[in-house]
């Protein structure tokens, strides 16, 4: 199995969770400008020798119900556990941020892992998602607002 490429890795299970969870309204205001995204996305490329080029990378956001959803879609993920999609999810003054990570099978097919980061840097898996790597992101937002 090949290690997930850095930036990638750093991007989604590292700088958005923190981005996310530790100032909610200021990420959900961030996402308002549909050019946030790939400033930090060129960002942590910047400390990368090979940065990878952001094409793919876009963000919806949305409301549902009573909760406000960032919606990411992720440059193509090459390597496990590079993220799919991801999620932050904004309810009153709590946020969760969810990721669809790649995966693999024991014998090596892609395979597709609904995830957790916490505030605290705690990485949950709740368990395969489908196989493949072509995800649906109604499902996947549909599983996270399930968990709230």
């Amino acid at each position: 199995m090949s290690r997930p490429r850095d930036q990638h890795y750093q991007f989604a299970h590292r700088v958005l969770p923190h981005l996310a969870l530790s100032s909610p309204a200021k990420f959900l205001l961030a996402a308002e400008d549909p050019g946030w995204i790939g400033l930090i996305w060129e960002r942590v490329g910047d400390d990368n020798p090979r940065p990878i080029s952001p094409r793919g990378l876009s963000t919806e956001l949305r409301e549902v119900g009573q909760d406000k959803v960032v919606l990411i879609t992720m440059p193509p993920a090459r390597f496990p556990p590079e993220a799919i999609l991801a999620a932050a999810v904004v309810r009153g003054d709590q946020v969760r941020y969810f990721v669809l990570e790649l995966g693999e099978d024991l014998d090596g097919n892609p395979t597709m892992m609904h995830c957790e980061w916490s505030t605290h840097g705690e990485h949950s898996n709740f368990g395969e998602f489908g196989s493949g790597r072509e995800p649906d992101p109604e499902a996947f937002l549909k599983a996270c607002l399930a968990l709230l």
